[in-house]
């Protein structure tokens, strides 16, 4: 043992005992799976087209591949795949790697450090062989080996649902289609915009805070399992829409006949049909002296001896985005009121 030692010499021990090591850890288990070994058919020469510089660290040796890393992480069928190896024993010189894609049977799918998957069957064994090159030596081809996945859920469709209308106060949900029918919301991550401004993240969105003319955005992302498995993560943005004025408030009341001792009192009473609606009264036109509550609608006038004859009044409700009705009527003073 001694002699064959000393006949070989220390540098060359090393190297059986890194290969030996480098071959055992090629056949550990998993759905991806890496080996070295060299292989004639797969050896690709310097000039190949599917060979590309590389800088790796370590000590000068042999060029060896001592990893393969996919891009995406997880390869799925029907996408394009990118292989980067991960090199030692370059000394600080350039490294070339050439590449080659084939099946677990051997066929040859391309050369290049990008594979197109397209048309590949979800649970197909690939496997890319890396095989590092310097100048006129070529090291062992490393094998990096994975199965593609079935092609991931996306958002498909985004929509801003407006069966109740567009007006302000009117109830606006959230549409989102994957293509996985098991996918739901809690997949999903929403965001209401109003005029850029985030304003919620529900299934529904309440306009009653907002004023007509507003634009109303809603964006959704992948979520959870469906962000992992997604190739992108990037927000699918529905068609916005523009806030209209909401419906008016009507009155409901009528006014008293005339004067009740020498004074006029009318109670306007309003409703609104949209929910969360605020009203405002305001009185529009009237003789000198008449008021109205803003808040409670009742008109209020006591002539002066000097008021005598027919008035017309004009009384106005408005809610807070604007839309409003008005109620016109006459009201008659002479000196027997």
């Amino acid at each position: 043992m001694r002699s064959w030692r000393h006949r070989f010499g220390v540098e060359a021990w090393s190297r059986f005992g890194a290969a030996f090591v480098l071959a055992c850890g090629g056949l550990a288990c998993g759905e991806d799976e890496t080996r070295s070994g060299r292989v004639a058919s797969m050896v690709a020469t310097p000039s190949d087209s599917s060979s590309t510089e590389v800088d790796a660290k370590g000590d000068a040796g042999p060029p060896a591949v001592e990893s393969v890393v996919l891009e995406p992480k997880r390869p799925v069928a029907g996408v394009r795949l990118r292989a980067k190896a991960r090199l030692k024993n370059s000394g600080g010189r350039k490294l070339a790697v050439a590449y080659q894609w084939r099946t677990a049977s051997g066929r040859v799918l391309g050369a290049g450090q990008e594979l197109d998957t397209t048309g590949l069957e979800a649970g197909s064994r690939i496997e890319v062989v890396a095989t590092p090159e310097l100048e006129d030596e070529t090291g062992a081809p490393f094998v990096h080996s994975f199965r593609l996945a079935d092609q991931a859920s996306q958002i498909a469709v985004v929509v801003i649902d407006t069966r109740e209308g567009k007006r302000v106060g009117s109830l606006l949900r959230a549409l989102v289609e994957t293509s996985e029918e098991e996918a739901g919301f809690d997949d999903v991550v929403l965001e209401w915009r109003v005029d850029g401004k985030p304003v919620g993240t529900d299934e529904e969105l309440d306009t009653t805070p907002f004023q007509p003319g507003s634009v109303v955005e809603l964006r959704a992302r992948p979520a959870g399992d469906l962000a992992e498995q997604s190739r992108s993560s990037r927000s699918i943005l529905a068609e916005p829409i523009v806030l209209e004025p909401s419906a008016p408030p009507e009155i409901t009341s009528h006014p008293s006949a005339g004067l009740e001792g020498g004074q006029f009192r009318y109670a306007v009473q309003a409703s609104s049909a949209v929910p969360g609606a605020t009203l405002r009264y305001e009185l529009v036109k009237g003789p000198e002296g008449m008021t109205v509550d803003a808040a409670s609608g009742l008109v209020a006038w006591r002539p002066t001896s000097t008021q005598r004859g027919r008035f017309e009044v004009e009384v106005a409700v408005f809610d807070q985005w604007g839309s409003g009705v008005a109620q016109r009527f006459a009201i008659g003073a002479d000196s027997n009121s």
